[in-house]
């Protein structure tokens, strides 16, 4: 793992280094194109403009990082058809406030990426129209503070529009904290394939603050396939999970989710269908539904196992749920359905109200400890330290 930008600069720019012909930051990106094996480009004091790397495709990693003890303040970044490239460590001093893209824009896809310890203040983080399967994208250990859009679907770490060829697509978002606003903490859509959350911490996303826009922990907003959300630590959001235009094959596993108080619902799942939620923790004082999504489609194939809820999910009046349905082994403050659930009140290692992930392990003795279909507690199950799953192993760098 790459911490903080202890390597020594092969190159180092300035504001009035990077260039600015055909694009901003065109010297940044010549850099890039003719990078040999450990090269590293660092970013000297001083705030930046847009910086565009397109069609970099060097033999092995390339890091770019600030210089040692710089304050390099970046604009918007945006990868457009690049590979081997590592972006680390503008955090503490330095920061990237226009955000960061990979977006393929006419250069091709992008492979073999991990953009890892950055500070980007209130700007998101956007892969889009990457059409590769394993692309080998890794976005991880970065934070986003007061996170706010103007209106419309734009989740401050989202994938969209991967492709239908791209099954799995290889993009893991991991271990980021991102604080909102006005939004959404993560999405997908426009048919992404396999994209994977592990282990983010998303709050503060509250629905009486955004007026006519959702504000959702996750949101798919139509046609996310294949998503894993595992151990992520959803806390003072109005609602969690909302799957609204149809969902296929997402596993929902281990995530603690803690409202805010104005939640209407925790959960909505609209036309989603082969839905698993499994072993997690739900504290709100909200419901949760399903049903048919706005083209009419109905939920399907749905799998309630070992959650910790406040009541159980329930299907919206005068809509449909086609296919098999299974909601047992579960904890429930009330209307707990299956022969092998509970109807109490659980305990927890941190106390009535825990502030952190490991907090909401259920504690020794417990209603629903050893319970599950496992045989492990019903819940979270993984004993983590901290306020989420401990920093993840970085993905293997392979030229293409």
């Amino acid at each position: 793992m790459i911490i903080g930008n202890a390597q020594t600069c092969t190159q180092t720019f300035t504001p009035s280094t990077i260039g600015t012909s055909p694009y901003p930051g065109s010297n940044v990106n010549a850099a890039v194109q003719k990078a040999t094996a450990g090269t590293v480009l660092c970013f000297a004091t001083g705030t930046y403009g847009e910086i565009d790397v397109y069609a970099a495709h060097p033999p092995s990693k390339v890091i770019l990082q600030p210089a040692s003890g710089a304050a390099a303040v970046l604009g918007y970044v945006n990868f457009n058809g690049v590979s081997n490239v590592t972006m680390t460590a503008f955090n503490g001093p330095s920061i990237i406030r226009g955000g960061f893209s990979i977006i393929n824009a006419g250069q091709g896809n992008s492979n073999n990426i991990e953009f890892i310890n950055n500070n980007l203040g209130s700007s998101g983080i956007l892969v889009r129209d990457n059409t590769s399967a394993n692309a080998n994208i890794l976005i991880a250990n970065n934070t986003i503070t007061n996170f706010r859009v103007n209106g419309g679907y734009e989740p401050a770490l989202m994938v969209v529009n991967t492709g239908a060829a791209s099954c799995p697509n290889g993009i893991v978002f991991q271990n980021n904290h991102v604080n909102g606003s006005v939004g959404d903490g993560m999405g997908t859509g426009g048919g992404a394939c396999g994209t994977r959350f592990i282990g983010n911490d998303i709050e503060g996303f509250v629905e009486s603050a955004c007026g006519a826009v959702h504000c959702d922990g996750f949101q798919d907003n139509g046609g996310g396939r294949q998503t894993v959300l595992d151990g992520n630590y959803f806390h003072n959001n109005t609602n969690c999970f909302g799957l609204y235009d149809g969902s296929s094959g997402l596993v929902i596993k281990n995530n603690v989710c803690s409202t805010a108080s104005d939640s209407g619902y925790w959960m909505q799942f609209g036309g989603a269908q082969t839905i698993t939620f499994d072993h997690n923790t739900v504290v709100s004082k909200s419901g949760a539904t399903y049903g048919t999504d706005h083209g009419g489609t109905s939920s399907s194939n749905v799998t309630f196992t070992n959650n910790i809820f406040p009541e159980q999910p329930v299907l919206n009046p005068g809509q449909n749920l086609s296919g098999t349905f299974v909601s047992d082994y579960n904890l429930c403050r009330s209307g707990c359905s299956g022969a092998h659930s509970f109807v109490g009140t659980p305990s927890y290692s941190g106390g009535t109200t825990p502030s952190t992930y490991s907090g909401y392990k259920l504690a020794p003795g417990s209603i629903g400890t050893s319970a599950a279909t496992d045989s492990t507690d019903i819940g979270i199950k993984v004993a983590v330290s901290g306020s989420q799953p401990q920093p993840p192993t970085l993905l293997t760098v392979t030229v293409r």
